[in-house]
């Protein structure tokens, strides 16, 4: 019949496979994901092993296991994206399974992909949920591994190393993510994963090692130091981005530094920057205008921006604190 849309197999398996996943537990629907997982399509696959690592579904470890060596094989055809493979080591590291041969196997798995203009690796997320299993294993290389992972070809591989790292935590983790700093990297998120890493795994030391990036010479580094101290909420990082802000007279620097202080969102914080909006020079003292916004959080600190701003001469942005 015209006009009829062509139904769409594969998609109905996933639609299958999804309405199961509301009541995963029943019989039938322990069933149907069994059955997604030996039959060799990828996307039904991985929902079914989504929704046994969502729900705690023990029973189908060796089906998962059997799945996930399915699609090792003839990976690109049969698993494009690695869907399936990277769906089924996450379930399984959720499922506590406590092999670490498949997860070593995933580690080391690259799979190139047909795109225009050459391949591209789509393993890399799973290289890095393996990891993440490996660490939870307490593997016996796992730090080894981590430091290869760090510097992965992939930036999704070199990401998911970084919070593996800071989760292995211990002296090897931190000192891998300190290297990791100062080697740097072109994905420059990475490094802002690494001073939040540093500052989960190990606060103390990791104020001063980040208050050190606050002077670096490029300015994105620099940015990222500051953001991760205003967002980490430790006692002490307030006194170096005071430092920092008042040591500079750069007014690029001074809005960086001052949307770090905001994120404080003490009282310290705000009356650090009323200050600086008071008392600077008046490009340097509009600098600080974004990171105010972020402390005025009620009316009372809102009255008194707008008293101070208003006897600078400076017109409040609609909206702004």
């Amino acid at each position: 019949m015209r006009g009829v849309p062509r139904r769409d197999p594969l998609q109905e398996q996933v639609e299958l496979v999804s309405q199961a996943a509301r009541d995963p537990r029943s019989a039938e629907s322990v069933a149907l994901f069994r059955r997604a997982l030996r039959a060799r399509q990828n996307l039904p696959a991985a929902r079914a092993a989504q929704a046994a690592g969502e729900h705690g579904l023990s029973e189908l470890v060796p089906d998962l296991v059997a799945s996930f060596s399915c699609f090792m094989e003839q990976a690109v055809k049969r698993d494009p994206r690695c869907a399936a493979k990277i769906a089924i080591a996450e379930a399984l590291d959720r499922l506590d399974y406590p092999e670490p041969a498949l997860f070593l196997q995933g580690l080391r798995h690259i799979q190139l992909e047909p795109v225009w203009g050459g391949t591209t690796d789509t393993a890399a997320p799973l290289r890095a949920r393996c990891m993440a299993a490996l660490v939870r294993l307490n593997h016996p290389d796992r730090y080894r591994f981590l430091a290869d992972l760090l510097f992965d070809a992939c930036p999704d591989a070199r990401r998911g190393a970084v919070h593996a790292a800071a989760y292995a935590g211990g002296e090897a983790g931190e000192l891998l993510l300190r290297i990791k700093v100062h080697l740097g990297d072109e994905d420059r998120s990475i490094i802002s994963d690494c001073f939040s890493g540093l500052i989960q795994l190990a606060p103390d030391s990791a104020l001063d090692f980040l208050g050190r990036y606050l002077q670096s010479d490029d300015g994105e580094i620099r940015e990222l130091a500051a953001l991760a101290l205003g967002e980490s909420h430790l006692l002490g990082a307030l006194d170096l981005l005071r430092r920092a802000i008042q040591d500079s007279s750069i007014a690029g620097e001074i809005k960086v530094f001052a949307l770090a202080i905001g994120l404080c969102r003490t009282d310290e914080a705000f009356e650090l920057l009323l200050e600086l909006l008071a008392t600077r020079p008046t490009p340097l003292a509009m600098a600080v205008m974004d990171g105010l916004s972020l402390c005025a959080s009620d009316p009372a600190r809102r009255r008194r921006l707008a008293g101070i701003a208003h006897s600078r001469g400076f017109k409040m942005e609609k909206g702004r604190a």
